[in-house]
């Protein structure tokens, strides 16, 4: 009886589960907050957190008015790094919840 190497392995089984989908979409929210760090300071990345991505839209969850206001100001910026990563672009748009 052989054995399939593992690494070959997951890939298939996180297609066939449809993981595939979540860990892109995993890796794609804390590569926003990496991007939000890097553009609006490290003390906003404790007030900002990527909460999900649903319909190509970016939810970032905060509960001060004024970051939310400065993540329309950057949004351009964020939206380009978190899609420069991601094997296709993953959002066009951003939304700030509180």
């Amino acid at each position: 009886m052989g054995f399939e190497p593992l690494t070959k392995l997951l890939p298939h089984t996180a297609k066939i589960t449809g993981m595939s989908e979540q860990i892109i979409i995993a890796q794609a929210l804390s590569r926003a907050h990496r991007v939000i760090v890097k553009h609006l300071g490290e003390s906003a990345g404790t007030k900002l957190q990527p909460a999900y991505i649903q319909h190509k839209t970016l939810y970032i969850a905060t509960l001060e008015h004024p970051l939310a206001w400065q993540v329309g100001l950057h949004q351009e910026q964020i939206i380009a790094g978190v899609n420069a990563e991601s094997p296709y672009p993953l959002i066009q748009r951003i939304r700030v919840i509180s």
